[in-house]
């Protein structure tokens, strides 16, 4: 979604009526060839008349619109904001290195907080 959105940011979604949808609206919606696969990119086209409504997106960093067509649900997400490289931070943290960094966090907080205690007595 660069530059709009730019690589690394997190996406905030909020959900929204599926008919408050329009064209130009930043959409996140399951990948239909991917189960359990995000994708978020903007809605370029809604087809309503169709016996299934559906949405025809493209991120704005490609030329063509996706191959694919997603279903117009009752409800959907739309991104709210995005804020940047909020998504690197949590990769990194889901990284075995960011495990060891957030349990030695966790544990120089803990002996600063014993040791403040103490030193208080």
């Amino acid at each position: 979604m660069s530059p709009t959105i730019p690589v690394g940011a997190e996406v905030v979604d909020q959900v929204v009526s599926g008919d408050s949808l329009r064209v130009g609206d930043v959409t996140t919606y399951e990948h239909p060839l991917h189960p359990g696969t995000y994708i978020t990119h903007r809605v370029v086209s809604i087809d309503r008349t169709a016996a299934a409504p559906f949405l025809t997106t493209r991120g704005d960093a490609n030329a063509a619109a996706d191959p694919w067509r997603v279903p117009l649900q009752r409800s959907m997400l739309r991104v709210a904001l995005s804020i940047p490289l909020l998504g690197y931070l949590l990769g990194g943290l889901g990284s075995p290195f960011g495990h060891l960094l957030l349990v030695l966090m966790v544990v120089a907080g803990a002996v600063f907080f014993v040791a403040e205690m103490w030193l208080r007595k």
